[in-house]
């Protein structure tokens, strides 16, 4: 699947001021059933570009793996829970400062909801929370939601 993907996330440096990210970005998933029409694993790589600010800009990168429960709310539509893990790479370029980049694995618990156009394709969204699994780092937590489409096999 394909998705047009938004975070927000607030970043606070070392020295007390802060910067609100708001950056929209592209998703690849690929996923495999787990023996069950109910749970599935997917990874996915995701994309944002630099945002729009002026005196600092940040960009992400990011590998993720999940396991998702899904199951039926009505006849072409379907729920989706899970969680899971990822890397994620934060790029911030401060105006008269060298770039800085963090590497930060961070835990992920999302939900979604998809709505099947036929027996192959289908679009949906996904709203997701990562939380880092480290101290070490300006990359805490973020919120993102995915537009998807996506063809299953």
């Amino acid at each position: 699947g394909i998705g047009l993907a938004g975070i927000v996330q607030e970043i606070r440096f070392d020295d007390g001021s802060t910067f609100t990210m708001n950056n929209r970005g592209v998703q690849a998933a690929l996923g495999i059933d787990l023996f069950s029409e109910h749970w599935l694993a997917e990874g996915t790589a995701r994309s944002f570009g630099e945002n729009e600010d002026s005196s600092t800009r940040a960009s992400v990168q990011e590998f993720e793996m999940r396991v998702i429960y899904k199951n039926r709310l009505a006849p072409r539509a379907n729920f989706k829970v899970g969680g899971g893990l990822s890397g994620r790479y934060l790029t911030v370029k401060r105006f008269g400062m060298a770039p800085i980049e963090y590497s930060t694995p961070m835990s992920i618990i999302t939900s979604g909801v998809e709505l099947y156009m036929g027996d192959r394709f289908s679009v949906g969204v996904d709203v997701n929370g990562r939380f880092a699994m480290i101290g070490e780092t300006l990359d805490k937590n973020s919120f993102d939601a995915t537009l998807r489409m996506d063809t299953h096999f």
